[in-house]
């Protein structure tokens, strides 16, 4: 093989012989590429190091287009190579013969990991090519890619820059190139649609003039009307449907009007089969208007909303109903555990679960730390929040953020769970169960109190208990209503909580990496395939662990910062672990 063939195809021994023989390595082919950019563009890294060794020059323009080797990679994604070149002086601001930078590549061809290292190193992430495109107009008008576009604007790439021919800004790029996804990007981070063009036509123009095209998306309607006030003349109606906030209240406010009105219809005196029908009419109506008066996302707001409701009556119906009839001494623990179950529920619906967040420096220093190693890449590096992904972390779309030792986003509570309250989400489970069953108790002692039918005892006859209980639940429908709701959270709450103490003492998982444990490496032995946990520290302590409540026996719980823990311990075996030695007594 000649030194090119050689350098294409990795044989480092074969380019040592023809070097250490006279070949220069600053020669060319018969395109005027030099070594470096078939190296460069092949990943050869090797060969690279050995070129640099003997003084190749970096930044010699070759190929068709006069590009650099540094072009080269990038245009291919070659993420070492590019490490390597600039780490030994390559300029990134060199421009090829069409005038584009190296980052002007990368973003053309959607290269997210050699863009965030580029910034990182210094490079200007608004420099503009030789017909005044940014690499933002790029990625508007090339690629159809989400992540290299919300990169750049995260770093703070500028969206009002306009091109020097057309006088077009990324806004306009985007629709020229009918890039949906760029558009309703560059609208929720609050791009200028009024700048016009040079044809004196603007961005809010051009998207109202083309709303019935096929790569039009409803969101981007919804926006426009917002902006030009259109929602203002409409009929109420129409004003509520597509008012976000008079939808989300709508929401948050139906279950509690549904649970009073079949309250209400339940305590009449029409017959069971009329009151059945009207309970099915309201659910229908509920349903049929579920489109007009509900958000889109209707399935993570709605539970919540109904938790809330139910809680709200059922603590009405306590008060007003049962707790006149009922001993002081249940009523007492009935507040008293409710103090309680409020405080989880707050701490897991409100409280940090663990976001990982840091400054702009911060994540600079991380993106250049990971591309040296390598591992600027989704396991490692999260490309939305521009991160290092801590072990046990994942992405949650819903929060648009990563949570350390994520567990689940839960609609209940509305929030993620995480590092920081799962503890609270575990102890808000067990405080439902246990109000749960003095409620029970404290209708049974209603029922005993008001109706005429007896609660059956031990002694009661087998057929004699579904008489006298139905007879109990028609004494007081509302009461009975109230009883069902709590059966309800009851049957939802039960395996729930049990799954979760199952998950955190014998497996010594979260929800997530239970279900995708084949994504994790550190979960498989690599000598028997095993499944296994490496923060398995025996089950009572795993429960310690959990709680942070220290136990005599037992060793101290692990308070580790999850949010900071991005590499796992290695033994002898190559398994993986966190603490090697737990308390023999638990193992």
């Amino acid at each position: 093989m000649n030194i090119f063939d050689a350098t294409r195809e990795g044989d480092l021994v074969r380019c040592q012989e023809l070097v250490e023989a006279g070949t220069d390595v600053n020669t060319r082919d018969d395109d005027s590429a030099t070594l470096m950019h078939w190296a460069a563009i092949n990943n050869r890294l090797e060969i690279m190091k050995y070129y640099i060794s003997k003084g190749i020059r970096l930044d010699e323009p070759g190929g068709v287009l006069q590009a650099t080797p540094l072009h080269w990679a990038i245009r291919d994604g070659r993420l070492m190579a590019v490490v390597l070149l600039v780490q030994n002086g390559a300029d990134p601001t060199f421009v090829d013969s069409e005038g584009l930078a190296c980052i002007h590549v990368a973003a053309r061809f959607g290269h997210t990991h050699i863009i965030a290292y580029l910034v990182a190193t210094g490079v200007d992430i608004n420099v503009i090519d030789s017909t005044g495109l940014t690499a933002l107009m790029h990625c508007a008008l090339k690629h159809m890619s989400l992540d290299p576009a919300r990169l750049l604007i995260k770093f703070g790439a500028a969206t009002s820059t306009q091109e020097f021919y057309g006088g077009n800004t990324a806004m306009h790029c985007a629709i020229h190139s009918k890039n949906r996804v760029v558009v309703n990007l560059l609208i929720n981070s609050g791009a200028s649609l009024d700048i016009p063009n040079n044809k004196n036509e603007t961005a809010f123009q051009l998207l109202w003039d083309c709303r019935s095209a096929p790569w039009y998306d409803m969101c981007i309607l919804k926006k426009l009307k917002e902006i030009n006030g259109y929602d203002k003349n409409l009929p109420l109606l129409e004003r509520i449907k597509t008012n976000d906030k008079i939808k989300y209240w709508c929401t948050m406010a139906m279950p509690a009007v549904f649970y009073y009105f079949i309250g209400v219809i339940l305590k009449t005196s029409l017959v069971y089969v009329s009151k059945l029908f009207i309970i099915i009419t309201v659910i229908f109506l509920f349903f049929l208007s579920r489109r007009v008066l509900f958000t889109r996302n209707f399935l993570l707001d709605f539970p919540l909303a109904v938790y809330l409701a139910t809680k709200f009556w059922l603590y009405v119906t306590w008060f007003l109903w049962i707790a006149p009839r009922v001993s002081f001494l249940l009523s007492l623990t009935f507040v008293s555990i409710s103090g309680i179950l409020c405080y989880n529920f707050y701490k897991s619906w409100k409280s940090d679960p663990g976001y990982v967040i840091t400054s702009r420096e911060e994540k600079f220093v991380t993106v250049i730390e990971l591309a040296e190693k390598g591992m600027l890449e989704p396991r490692f590096f999260c490309c939305t929040c521009l991160v290092r992904k801590p072990v046990r972390s994942k992405h949650c779309s819903y929060c648009d953020c990563c949570v350390a030792k994520f567990d689940h986003h839960c609609p209940w509570v509305g929030n993620c769970i995480g590092a920081n309250n799962h503890r609270y989400f575990v102890g808000y489970l067990l405080m439902i169960l246990i109000i749960s069953i003095v409620y029970i108790a404290g209708v049974v002692e209603y029922w005993n109190e008001v109706c005429t039918g007896k609660y059956p005892s031990k002694s009661a006859n087998d057929t004699d208990m579904p008489i006298i209980l139905f007879s109990n639940m028609v004494c007081d429908p509302w009461v009975s209503w109230a009883l069902v709701n709590v059966m309800i959270h009851t049957i939802w709450v039960i395996p729930l909580f049990a799954c979760q103490l199952y998950q955190i003492s014998y497996l010594a998982m979260t929800t997530n990496e239970r279900m995708n444990l084949y994504r994790y490496k550190h979960f498989q032995d690599p000598k028997t395939g095993e499944i296994r946990s490496p923060f398995n520290r025996g089950r009572i302590q795993n429960l310690v662990d959990f709680s942070r409540i220290r136990i005599p026996g037992c060793n101290p719980p692990d308070k580790k910062d999850w949010r900071k823990v991005f590499t796992l311990e290695c033994n002898e075996s190559n398994s993986f672990f966190v603490n090697p030695h737990p308390h023999p007594q638990y193992v």
